[in-house]
C-alpha cells in the first residue's frame, strides 16, 4: 500500500488532486493510473513526487475503484453521475468543492511521474498578486492540467461543465492566470504509450546508479 509524507510548511496551503480518470488506450494495459513503471504503479510514482509539498492529497477517478482503495489510503473522489466521461476537468471541479478551505488546489494528472519536487513552490513564487490560476509551461508546450487553482473557482468551472465545455484550457483562458515555464522539459513528459514508458523507466534507472 502506497505510503504518503506530507510537508509541513507554513507557506499558502495547498492541497492537490491526481487525475487519475484516464484508460490507458494507447498502453493497451487498462487503467492507466495502475499501469507499472519500474515496480511502482503511476499513480504511485505521482504521489511520492507530489505528496511532500502539499497538505493533503486526494485521488479522482471514475472506475476501478476497489483497486485504488487497495493501493492508497487516499481519498476517493468518483465522478458525479452527471459528470462522467466529462475528462479532467470534472476531476478539477470535483477536487474545488472537496477542498475549498485551502489557498490553492494543485492538479497533476496521474501519467506524469517525473513531476518536478519544487513544483508548487516554483508556481507560487512567480504568480501574479490576483492570478486566479497558475500553471507550468516548459520550452515545448503548456501543461494546463498542471496548475495551481483558487477553491473559489468551483463555480465557474461547474458552469463551464454544464455549458459543455470540457477542455481545461477553455476555462483558464476565461481566467486570471499566470503561466510559470520551466526548464526541464522532461519533467513534464506524460506516459501516453510504450516508448514514453520506456524512456522514463531508462531515466528513473539512470538516476539510481
Amino acid at each position: 500500500m502506497c505510503a504518503q509524507s506530507f510537508s509541513s510548511s507554513p507557506r499558502a496551503s495547498v492541497a492537490a488532486i491526481v487525475l487519475a480518470g484516464g484508460e490507458g488506450r494507447r498502453l493497451a494495459r487498462g487503467e492507466k493510473a495502475l499501469v507499472e513503471l519500474a515496480g511502482r504503479t503511476l499513480l504511485e510514482h505521482v504521489i511520492a513526487r507530489v505528496a511532500p509539498q502539499v497538505q493533503a492529497l486526494a485521488i479522482s477517478a471514475n472506475r476501478a475503484f476497489e483497486r485504488y482503495r487497495q493501493l492508497t489510503q487516499l481519498p476517493l473522489l468518483a465522478d458525479a453521475a452527471d459528470e462522467q466521461c466529462q475528462g479532467p476537468l470534472a476531476g478539477i471541479a470535483q477536487a474545488l468543492d472537496f477542498f475549498p478551505q485551502t489557498d490553492w488546489v494543485l492538479t497533476v494528472p496521474c501519467d506524469t511521474p517525473l513531476l518536478p519536487l519544487d513544483l508548487v513552490d516554483t508556481l507560487v513564487a512567480h504568480a501574479a498578486p490576483d492570478s486566479d490560476v497558475i500553471y507550468a509551461c516548459d520550452a515545448e508546450r503548456a501543461h494546463y492540467t498542471i496548475a495551481l487553482w483558487r477553491p473559489n473557482l468551483a463555480p465557474r468551472v461547474h458552469r463551464a461543465l454544464g455549458s459543455g465545455e470540457r477542455r481545461v484550457r477553455g476555462v483558464i483562458e476565461q481566467c486570471r492566470a499566470t503561466a510559470v515555464r520551466f526548464e526541464h522539459s522532461a519533467e513534464f513528459i506524460n506516459v501516453n504509450g510504450d516508448a514514453e514508458l520506456d524512456a522514463v523507466a531508462a531515466r528513473l534507472a539512470l538516476a539510481q546508479r
